[in-house]
């Protein structure tokens, strides 16, 4: 069996999906994902600069196309694919790349689906400047609650004993507090202050993309054909709220 992993914001770097285009079909399914998308996605996967890719109004399309792009290779015909893998598992805007790959959602919705989510969180970044951290260690309890207390989130994580893009808010208040919780928990912490929205995932809730995409509603979801590893949720997934925001 085979397990379809898809990675997040931050995977990709300048011309990654140069050797792609090489292959035959490729461009031509690159083509029609960029359409979706209403961006061209072949220039930022091989032409444009890391700043350019960093923005997340255009960061988060590609990895998604990126994503989706081997699975089409793979599997031309997906349907074939439901026999062959066994389990799919997206990190936090990945989990749409495998929501497309578990027949919860088409391709085509994918890419529109993270066209709005990208451009929403760049939205939402541009308003008040943000920071990430991951902390290693202590009690996962102890290091919320703390964190609470400062009226920080911790967003997600990657595994036991580690708390990753623990932090949304001002740099400044993010760097004092994380200290602190080293200081008096014994953890250690790898701070990264930074210039994208990728630490403004918490506030983009389901209410607030339904509000920037009145079509929500009106896209047609399917049920799991694979179980799904989710940055919140263990197992299938058919509801469609958990599919496309549980990442968010």
């Amino acid at each position: 069996m085979l397990a379809i992993v898809a990675p997040g914001q931050g995977a990709q770097v300048p011309g990654f999906l140069a050797p792609w285009l090489d292959l035959p079909n490729v461009r031509g399914r690159l083509q029609w994902l960029s359409a979706c998308a209403g961006m061209d996605l072949a220039h930022y996967g091989t032409e444009a600069d890391a700043d350019t890719i960093r923005d997340t109004a255009v960061a988060q399309p590609l990895i998604v196309a990126a994503g989706l792009l081997p699975l089409l290779e793979l599997f031309p015909h997906p349907a074939e694919a439901f026999g062959m893998v066994g389990v799919g598992a997206g990190h936090s805007v990945g989990e749409l790349t495998v929501a497309a790959a578990a027949h919860v959602i088409s391709a085509e919705q994918a890419m529109v689906l993270v066209r709005e989510r990208g451009r929403a969180m760049a939205e939402a970044a541009a308003v008040t400047p943000t920071g990430m951290t991951a902390v290693l260690g202590g009690d996962r309890d102890t290091v919320v609650a703390k964190l609470a207390e400062h009226d920080l989130v911790a967003a997600n994580e990657n595994g036991a004993g580690q708390i990753v893009n623990v932090a949304t808010g001002y740099p400044e208040r993010v760097e004092r507090v994380v200290t602190e919780i080293e200081r008096r928990l014994g953890t250690t912490a790898r701070r990264e202050i930074v210039d994208k929205p990728g630490a403004v995932r918490t506030v983009i809730s389901t209410a607030r993309l339904r509000a920037i995409m009145p079509e929500w509603d009106e896209l047609g979801f399917g049920s799991s054909y694979l179980p799904s590893l989710l940055d919140r949720y263990v197992g299938p997934v058919s509801v469609k709220d958990d599919a496309v925001v549980s990442g968010a």
